[in-house]
């Protein structure tokens, strides 16, 4: 019997991959994720091959951005043309997830397919990582694979329409919000507040290695 995941997303550039890499440090199943570059150099903890062959492929076929940037769909429900859990299953699978084993997803593009995820995973737990909208933008304009608008003012509309589907799944699932910007100066509370809702054991030495404060804000 496999478990409902953990899923983890938020706007892009928000800290995600800080929270991600937090859950797989204290026991929870990622797959074989992307390892890092300039733009997140201690790894992205996204699975490649559920990005690129279920949540890309999703959206490029139902007419929006593969990259969900422009245009995105807001607050629809998708079509798939596939068995959504089987597919995302069976890749986990091959790569090694167990039955009864804790895992985990991180995308910040689940924003936009949120509607599929609560359908196939009723019971999944959803973490919703926040962090300061200055801080999110800046790291868009100094992020090279985000490049679907010219400037400050579009990337403000284009946070403001993911936050239409934020709000929508905040009320439809079991959620909580952490804060990344928190959790990169190891606060407690929120890290605790975390690991408590994640059921995970929290190994504080581990974390704390994993955690570099001036990298988060580089």
């Amino acid at each position: 019997m496999y478990k409902e995941p953990i899923i983890i997303t938020c706007f892009p550039r928000s800290g995600s991959s800080l929270i991600a890499g937090i859950i797989e440090i204290c026991g929870a199943f990622g797959g074989e994720t992307r390892k890092g570059n300039k733009n997140n150099l201690k790894g992205y903890f996204e699975n490649h091959k559920i990005i690129e062959n279920i949540h890309k492929k999703i959206l490029e076929y139902n007419g929006y951005d593969k990259m969900g940037q422009n245009p995105i769909p807001i607050n629809k429900s998708l079509e798939i043309n596939f068995n959504f859990k089987d597919a995302i299953l069976e890749i986990l699978i091959n790569q090694g997830l167990k039955e009864n084993q804790t895992w985990y997803i991180k995308d910040p593009k689940i924003v936009l397919l949120w509607k599929s995820y609560k359908e196939y995973f009723p019971k999944a737990k959803w973490i919703i990582v926040r962090r300061n909208k200055e801080s999110v933008i800046k790291s868009i304009l100094n992020t090279g694979f985000m490049h679907a608008y010219n400037g400050k003012k579009d990337w403000e509309l284009y946070l403001e329409k993911l936050n239409f589907n934020i709000m929508a799944l905040k009320k439809e699932t079991n959620n909580i919000e952490i804060e990344s910007e928190k959790i990169s100066v190891l606060d407690m509370g929120e890290i605790n507040k975390l690991i408590v809702f994640t059921e995970l054991k929290l190994d504080i030495e581990k974390v704390n290695n994993f955690i570099d404060k001036n990298m988060f804000h580089y």
